[in-house]
């Protein structure tokens, strides 16, 4: 059962009565019509079980949307090493220079030339000063990508007093692909005009990060020189291998309530359209068929498209459950509903160079979900959300590592038929039309131990919010996405973090001249939930609001099998949570 600290229990999910025009009145209406056994169960927790469904479904979209990006290839870098500064001469004679001037640098601004150049005016420069000089030009155009231009000195008359430098910027005239005539890659797609332009190395990491993206593609690259001086040409290489995949897999990750064990079936393909493109689809469903008193199904669609700096992303997702909820009477009501979810997204490179990556995103999300009791229709939990995302995040490296930070703004807009808050709605309503802020860190590092590998993983993601919101807005803290340990009672507010923690040690093997892996790693997760106003409601007060989980489990991988469990155990929570003992969880697939 979701807990939440806010004014939950009292008023807050009950309170979405008042988001809709018949408000009142229409809830009466329909419990006078309902029996008195359904009437009871409309309580504040049977509609938080409710919602808690709908939470644990999204959370498990959300992760897998996760591993969907997280399964790409890293963003490439490509370092063309330091500038070769010419060997040292004998200091010769010298020649007062009052004045320097870059013929050709069209890419330098002024500022950024006055700083390179300041050093050297005004001053008696010897061969070797000038030859330092254009080693600091050629430096600098070379750490902003432009590995290709090069700064010549031209015969000229020195005692003037005037030093002119020409500067060639490299342009990239030509943009050839080799793959063996297999269309893996779209140029128009992944290089949009970067023929005729100055060759930019972080353009071209950017272009082979999309392609790589998928799995399919292993491209590397070459610069050539062209037909004149300055001039290049960039060759892209790939050995794509097949372009589709499949996978299955069974586990126990389910719900008590809608069926615990649970089978998967995903099938991605690259390249669909010859845009580099990208299209997966997954249907998730309850193997307990036979039990009429659960079930669940959900399935989802994929879709994606690169254009130069910038992915395009759509979706959309359907799920279903059904439940039985047994009133203090002891009668047994069935609970059902579906929701489904569109959504449309873009991430933009706004910025990279060696070790810096910078991404806006923005994701507009259509959330649709309809509850019933007894087959009646649960007005106070079934609603439409229209939410626009914003985020902005920055990759780099840290100490050996990688680090992944993150802030992002959330907007509840009524947009397509979205619910709208009246105007009259109390304070303590959850609000259609809300905003909260977001943010996340994450940090992993891999090192080598002899033949094995160890990694170390932390993430961090937290929201703040002034207004109440909806349970699919909240944070929610508990099960084995959030903190591991906890199962059937999670905690769910509009403010809250939650901290993970892995570390895990990989090793090889080979068995029937199969290569394969094994890996042990313990987890430790944490999260807290905080209440905009009622601290002490149902007793939960403060920080003590918080949950605490650990965790030791196996990762084994074999061709195409990978086999992980884990044995969970919650280590802290709230006196009046009741308590979850210790559990066993996994997961068995089979990918082709």
């Amino acid at each position: 059962m979701t807990r939440s600290v806010s004014a939950l229990s009292s008023a807050h999910r009950v309170s979405s009565v008042f988001t809709s025009p018949l408000s009142l009145t229409a809830l009466a209406a329909a419990l006078l019509v309902m029996q008195a056994p359904i009437a009871h169960a409309q309580s504040a927790a049977d509609l938080q079980r409710i919602e808690r469904i709908q939470q644990e479904e999204q959370q498990r979209q959300l992760r897998e949307l996760e591993q969907q990006r997280e399964r790409a290839q890293p963003p490439t870098s490509l370092d063309p090493g330091p500038v070769k500064r010419p060997a040292q001469r004998p200091e010769g004679p010298c020649r007062d220079i009052r004045e320097i001037s870059l013929k050709g640098a069209t890419a330098l601004l002024s500022g950024t030339r006055d700083a390179l150049i300041k050093p050297y005016v005004g001053r008696c420069l010897s061969a070797n000063d000038i030859e330092r000089l254009m080693g600091d030009l050629t430096a600098h155009y070379v750490s902003q990508g432009r590995i290709t231009a090069r700064v010549y000195l031209g015969a000229q008359d020195l005692s003037t007093g005037r030093l002119e430098l020409t500067v060639v910027e490299g342009v990239l005239k030509q943009l050839r692909i080799e793959d063996g005539g297999k269309k893996s890659i779209s140029p128009g797609n992944v290089f949009p005009g970067i023929e005729g332009k100055p060759l930019n190395l972080r353009d071209i990491e950017q272009g082979l990060d999309q392609i790589n993206r998928l799995a399919s593609n292993n491209a590397t690259m070459s610069i050539e020189p062209g037909e004149q001086p300055g001039e290049s040409i960039l060759v892209v290489r790939n050995n794509p291998v097949k372009a589709w995949r499949v996978s299955v897999s069974v586990d126990n990750f389910g719900s008590e309530s809608t069926g615990r064990n649970q089978a998967g079936l995903s099938a991605s393909y690259d390249n669909l359209f010859g845009f580099n493109d990208f299209i997966s689809v997954t249907d998730r469903r309850t193997l307990d068929r036979h039990d009429k008193r659960r079930d669940s199904q959900s399935n989802s669609l994929t879709y994606s498209i690169p254009f130069g700096a910038t992915l395009f992303t759509v979706g959309a997702s359907k799920s279903s459950y059904f439940s039985t909820l047994v009133t203090p009477g002891g009668v047994s009501l069935p609970s059902e509903g579906d929701s489904t979810v569109f959504y449309a997204r873009g991430d933009h490179t706004l910025y990279r160079d060696r070790d810096n990556l910078v991404t806006l995103s923005g994701t507009l999300t259509r959330k649709s979900s309809k509850n019933y009791l007894a087959s009646q229709y649960l007005e106070v939990s079934s609603r439409t959300l229209t939410v626009l995302d914003i985020d902005l995040a920055l990759r780099r490296p840290l100490l050996d590592g990688i680090m992944q930070t993150s802030v992002g703004l959330s907007d509840g807009k009524r947009w397509f038929g979205s619910l709208k808050d009246p105007s009259n709605a109390p304070d303590w309503a959850p609000q259609a039309q809300f905003t909260k802020v977001r943010a996340s860190a994450s940090w992993a590092r891999y090192f080598p131990v002899g033949t094995r590998t160890v990694d170390v993983s932390t993430q961090w993601n937290g929201q703040y919010a002034n207004d109440v919101m909806y349970g699919s807005e909240q944070m929610l803290v508990g099960g084995i996405y959030t903190v591991r340990g906890f199962d059937k009672d999670t905690l769910a507010n509009d403010r809250g973090w939650v901290w993970r923690n892995e570390i895990g040690v990989r090793s090889p093997f080979e068995y029937r001249g199969t290569v394969g892996s094994w890996r042990p790693y313990a987890a430790l997760d944490g999260g807290c939930v905080y209440a905009r106003q009622d601290p002490d409601v149902n007793g939960y007060r403060g920080d003590d609001a918080c949950l605490g989980g650990g965790a030791l489990g196996l990762q084994l991988r074999w061709g195409p099998a990978t086999l992980d469990t884990f044995v969970m155990k919650p280590l802290h929570r709230p006196d009046n949570l009741r308590a979850d003992g210790t559990s066993v969880r996994a997961v068995v697939s089979l990918a082709f």
